[in-house]
């Protein structure tokens, strides 16, 4: 149901040229905000708040982590393999989904995150292939660090317990664990 609604929001509301206005206005932002790391993961922790907040997620809204795992790891530099330009689309349809007064408020039940919905879909569409290639590579590295996990507990099993009390414990936890 709240798929239909978004896509007759977009394609019967004249209100959506103030949507894509106001999303122009979130571009310009985004691009100057992605010189300051800081302030970007500032953004992506209230992303990440108002997300749980939002009492129902659907399809386009369950996609804002994505979003937000993405403009992440390329402000950290471990994934650079995108086009600034769409990690700016990604970080304005972002910023645009936080602010509480845009073209609908986001208080009003229901309907406030209709055109949030519809500027992630716009951006999702825009940007599918760059999120398509991005989420491969996050799959190819989970499957990396399980297989050094592997590696490292394997080696540990290998040793005798004198030799596995003078490694340290960096030695023998993996990586983001």
């Amino acid at each position: 149901m709240f798929e239909q609604l978004i896509e007759k929001y977009v394609t019967n509301n004249p209100r959506w040229d103030e949507v894509k206005t106001a999303l122009g206005q979130q571009m310009d932002k985004a691009r100057q905000l992605l010189a300051d790391k800081e302030q970007v993961e500032a953004i992506l922790f209230e992303v990440e708040m108002k997300v749980k907040e939002v009492p129902f997620v659907g399809k386009k809204l369950s996609q804002v982590p994505i979003l937000a795992s993405m403009v992440n790891h390329y402000i950290h530099k471990d994934y650079s393999e995108i086009p600034v330009g769409s990690i700016v689309a990604a970080l304005a349809a972002l910023l645009y989904f936080l602010s509480p007064f845009d073209v609908i408020p986001d208080f009003i039940p229901f309907i406030g995150m209709a055109d949030d919905a519809a500027v992630l879909a716009f951006c999702f569409k825009n940007i599918e292939k760059d999120m398509n290639r991005f989420l491969k590579w996050r799959q190819e590295q989970a499957g990396q660090e399980a297989s050094e996990h592997l590696t490292v507990v394997d080696d540990a099993v290998d040793q005798s317990p004198s030799q596995l009390a003078r490694r340290s414990i960096k030695d023998v936890t993996p990586k983001n664990f």
